[in-house]
């Protein structure tokens, strides 16, 4: 039997404490991230018209690649991050001995990104978004019957 069945998350967001790479009982080394997504929705009651939400995620990877990278680099609070993995369900034993279900993502793929300029008269070279008052903007031509097959 084939089964051909597939999951992939892929998220992205803001660290919401430094990166944790610890070690397990087995010895190997393992890195947990705590990241914060947000997302936007119209509010006619809000003066602005827009309503903030956040949405956090658990990011763990246990790829020897992912933790040498963040080792290196180390990523702290505030940092922009890109994390692709499954999602896990985990159940475990609290303090308290109550017993808990935790989803976390675990990551195969862990990606520091640089952050965007916080406004339009800091310039970086590390923008990952082009700025459209950018003097470096290339502009295209449109072709119109470009005899493309597809």
């Amino acid at each position: 039997m084939v089964d051909y069945s597939y999951q992939q998350i892929d998220v992205q967001g803001y660290l919401a404490w430094d990166c944790e790479i610890k070690e397990g009982k087995n010895g190997t080394k393992y890195a947990i991230l705590k990241i914060a997504t947000n997302s936007y929705k119209t509010d006619k009651t809000n003066e602005t018209g827009l309503v903030k939400e956040t949405e956090w995620f658990k990011l763990v990877t246990f790829n020897e690649y992912n933790i040498q990278k963040l080792e290196k680099y180390l990523p702290l609070k505030g940092d922009l991050v890109r994390g692709v993995g499954k999602l896990k369900n985990r159940t475990y034993t609290g303090n308290n001995g109550e017993e808990k279900n935790e989803i976390e993502i675990l990551c195969h793929k862990i990606m520091l990104l640089p952050r965007p300029a916080k406004s339009n008269t800091e310039s970086s070279s590390n923008n990952y978004m082009p700025d459209n008052n950018n003097s470096n903007t290339k502009e295209y031509n449109v072709v119109e019957n470009d005899n493309i097959p597809f």
